[in-house]
């Protein structure tokens, strides 16, 4: 994953990470783009936000947490910029418009959608709306100007070999694009465009948005835009200079707010209107919390990736704590990585069930996760469960693997005499401290969970450690969709057997998207 430079994530409402799929870029093998596409129940809408030259996706952070509960927003970096693959093509403006078409075709966009572009991003709308004016609703140009004379500083740069630049390109501050792409399309796109020719094709209901002290290109660049486009609205947002979509987020948010239901009933009271709406079959949403939001689109990811994203973004917080011990995000999900290889060594594959009897323990959702990673569905007995239920749950669900602790002797035994179930065990007793332990397997006992004597197979068993000793640490590349199986839960069995509860990734996404809401911090 390539690191997004000079960006702080000022208004954290939404993980975009959780929200991005690849879109493969036509015409080329194995490269693709990042997309963010967020699509919420009942969306009636659909934004679509390119960002400017050297750019990424997260620069519309504020509009996407603004728009992203009520419209599908599309949010795609460029080709070479962001998340997105840099082929080594030419990166010219019919390139960067065929990408509009090919997200909108693979993602399966409406006939007409909104298409709000920033800088040279708005360069690019221009050109598409010019071409495709079948397929826009509406157009929003922001910071956008006809043409972008540069300094000849920029010039003299772009004739310096790739070669040359390339081993100090790691070290800079900014610009979210790899140097052979600015390059290219700094020659073949932007330092020759010109908008002239094609705003005055432009038919399709357009607003244009600009900042007062904005002086990144001359002036007249920007006016002639406005001037150029027949009908546009044209709106001066105050002070802000180039990035006003960061700098006067509110603003431009409210204007394209009101620009996109010019004509509708919903005028400028979207939010209010989307609660009372919902407020009708959900009376519970008024005890809601000034921040909790009333619904929130629900990432079509697997539940692992929860995991990732958060080793990505802060690989050294703590991710777990027990009894004085502690694994990182990082750690965590570099063990998770190398028992879900482990897994798929003993021949688990999408579809089987690994059955977890174990406390709550860093062990548990290690294998909680690492089943997961490789398609697999996780078993979790209830957790008053008796030796006598988890087997009767073991055979009732067909599980591959059972992983419980090698304390729990007893009941691994009864598992490997009365079922075709690998067992692999988690040995506690090297990890924490003696007293730790033995007050551990004091409480265990008290249970009914005891070890069992003159077994010799357990010591020779498979343990997690001893699987997880040579297997890398790189994330697996499995194929786990988000309506996928995830888990297998069973009930209590109050007034009957406990009975297994199939949970999709998706149900235990939309569990986690709420807690998050619900509590922030």
């Amino acid at each position: 994953m390539n690191k997004l430079r000079g960006l702080k994530h000022r208004e954290i409402q939404l993980d975009l990470d959780l929200y991005k799929v690849r879109v493969p870029i036509a015409g080329l093998s194995d490269v693709s783009l990042s997309v963010v596409d967020i699509n919420p129940e009942d969306a009636e809408e659909t934004i679509f936000f390119m960002h400017g030259f050297a750019g990424c996706a997260e620069t519309w952070e504020y509009q996407i947490n603004h728009f992203a509960h009520e419209y599908r927003v599309i949010v795609p970096d460029l080709r070479g910029h962001g998340q997105s693959d840099a082929p080594y093509s030419q990166y010219t403006m019919d390139e960067l418009i065929e990408d509009i078409n090919t997200v909108a075709d693979t993602l399966d966009l409406p006939k007409k959608f909104i298409l709000v572009g920033h800088s040279f991003g708005g360069s690019i709308c221009i050109e598409y709306a010019a071409a495709y004016p079948e397929r826009l609703k509406k157009l929003v140009l922001i910071a956008t100007a006809g043409e972008y004379p540069l300094p000849k500083s920029a010039s003299l740069l772009s004739k310096i070999p790739v070669s040359v630049i390339r081993p100090f390109w790691k070290y800079r501050p900014r610009w979210n694009a790899e140097v052979h792409v600015l390059k290219r399309m700094t020659l073949n796109n932007m330092g020759v465009w010109k908008a002239w020719d094609a705003l005055p094709k432009i038919t399709t209901p357009t607003m244009i948005l600009t900042g007062q002290y904005d002086s990144y290109f001359p002036r007249w660049a920007f006016d002639r835009v406005s001037a150029g486009i027949k009908g546009a609205d044209i709106i001066d947002v105050g002070a802000s200079k180039h990035k006003v979509q960061l700098e006067r987020a509110e603003a431009v948010n409210r204007a394209i707010d009101r620009f996109v239901h010019v004509g509708t009933k919903k005028g400028s009271w979207r939010a209010e209107t989307l609660v009372e709406k919902l407020s009708l079959t959900r009376p519970w949403l008024k005890s809601y919390g000034k921040h909790t939001p009333v619904t929130s689109p629900i990432p079509r990811q697997p539940l692992y990736k929860f995991l990732e994203a958060s080793a990505d973004r802060v690989p050294k917080q703590k991710a777990t704590l027990f009894y004085g011990e502690s694994l990182s995000y990082q750690q965590l999900d570099q063990r998770v990585n190398q028992f879900a290889y482990a897994l798929h060594g003993l021949g688990v594959s999408h579809g089987d069930r690994v059955m977890v009897t174990m406390p709550n323990l860093p062990q548990m959702i290690i294998a909680y996760y690492a089943t997961l990673k490789i398609g697999g569905i996780i078993v979790l007995p209830n957790p008053d469960a008796d030796g006598e239920q988890i087997l009767a749950q073991v055979k009732a669900t067909g599980a591959k693997v059972f992983i419980t602790l090698k304390d729990f002797t007893n009941l691994a035994n009864a598992v490997q005499e009365n079922t075709q179930a690998k067992i692999v065990l988690a040995d506690l007793k090297h990890v924490v401290s003696s007293g730790v332990y033995k007050e551990l397997q004091a409480r265990w006992e008290k249970l009914g969970f005891s070890s069992a004597k003159n077994l010799p197979w357990i010591d020779n068993a498979k343990t997690m450690e001893h699987l997880m000793l040579d297997t890398p640490k790189i994330r697996p590349n499995f194929d786990v969709n988000c309506d996928d199986t995830a888990a297998i839960l069973f009930t209590s069995g109050t007034i009957d057997n406990p009975k297994g509860v199939e949970l999709s990734h998706r149900n235990l996404v939309a569990n986690a998207i709420q807690t998050r809401h619900w509590i922030p911090d």
